[in-house]
């Protein structure tokens, strides 16, 4: 679900003019923009959205800005992240807080809720939370160090969100948004990221931040009465969702031929036996977000420095 019409919405409730941004591209096209983004990035990067992210920048920069704010560090800094609200609670039941517990484990049931429609996502990504069970590559010959990304036991909500911006979320995101950025020759400013606002926001406590079912309570209650309802009491989050629509456009294909045509680069990475036509049809690499991951790191792996020439 696209949060286009909200968008429109908003930029009318305001009065301001609202650009989208519709990519139309066939297989050649879809093929570039993969290749620019792995040319920019320099690094492995999961999913689509990174791709979309640098169709973007790249309209953005056609348009003559230089200049664009971001809201990244919001999420971590409130936390505005589904994963804190179990955080939240584990440590409410750690310090015998029955109220907050019960108050964590409302809100919690409210999101799961109302984000229902999202549950088969949801449960993709619990895997990459499970100590218990260490993560299996489908594709790629190699065994991770097992990695608890709910953190220990006994860590805090404020502990559990520290991580995120010092050691996963924020180095990850920040990356993909710097390299799209700079290599459209744009800068992107974002002002939840002014260590002033991290400091306050990571230390304020749990029942500010989460509350009647919201991440980011504070935020949302200080913009009552500022941004209108249908944007402040909205729990659904929603990123660049293209993943099925351009797999089968040519995304798919683009990575089966790549991975096909350098099995032999790949040859330190990859089963001998992988049967590249059937393991990666677009139909598994779109219900299956860790195996579009592996696809796209093996798509990098053929080539990990790439010369930039005239793809921009």
């Amino acid at each position: 679900m696209s949060e286009g019409p909200v968008v429109a919405a908003f930029a009318k409730h305001v009065g301001i003019g609202a650009e989208f941004i519709w990519p139309k591209h066939d297989a050649n096209g879809l093929d570039s923009l993969l290749e620019r983004t792995l040319t920019f990035q320099e690094a492995p990067f999961g999913g689509l959205s990174v791709l979309a992210q640098n169709e973007v920048f790249r309209a953005v920069r056609q348009a003559g800005f230089k200049v664009l704010l971001g809201g990244q560090g919001g999420d971590e800094s409130f936390a505005g992240y589904r994963k804190f609200f179990v955080v939240a609670l584990r440590d409410a039941l750690n310090r015998r807080e029955p109220r907050g517990a019960i108050q964590y484990a409302w809100s919690l049931g409210l999101m799961l809720l109302h984000e229902a429609g999202q549950a088969r996502m949801y449960w993709q990504g619990l895997s990459r939370y499970s100590k218990r069970r260490p993560f299996a590559f489908q594709l790629v010959d190699w065994n991770p160090p097992s990695i608890d990304l709910w953190g220990e036991q006994g860590t805090t909500l404020s502990d559990r969100q520290i991580e995120d911006v010092q050691r996963w979320s924020i180095p990850s995101l920040l990356r993909y948004e710097d390299r799209n950025s700079m290599g459209h020759g744009l800068e992107t400013r974002l002002p939840f990221m002014d260590y002033r606002l991290m400091e306050l926001a990571l230390a304020l406590p749990a029942r500010l931040k989460i509350a009647k079912g919201f991440g980011k309570w504070a935020l949302r209650s200080i913009d009552r009465g500022i941004v209108p309802d249908f944007i402040r009491l909205n729990r659904r989050k929603r990123g660049f969702d293209v993943t099925q629509s351009w797999i089968e456009g040519g995304i798919g294909a683009s990575l089966r031929n790549r991975i096909q045509a350098n099995r032999l680069a790949l040859a330190g990475h990859i089963d001998k036996n992988l049967n590249v036509e059937q393991r990666l049809s677009d139909e598994r690499l779109a219900k299956d977000k860790n195996l579009l991951d592996e696809a796209l790191m093996l798509a990098w792996l053929i080539e990990p420095v790439r010369s930039r020439g005239e793809i921009a």
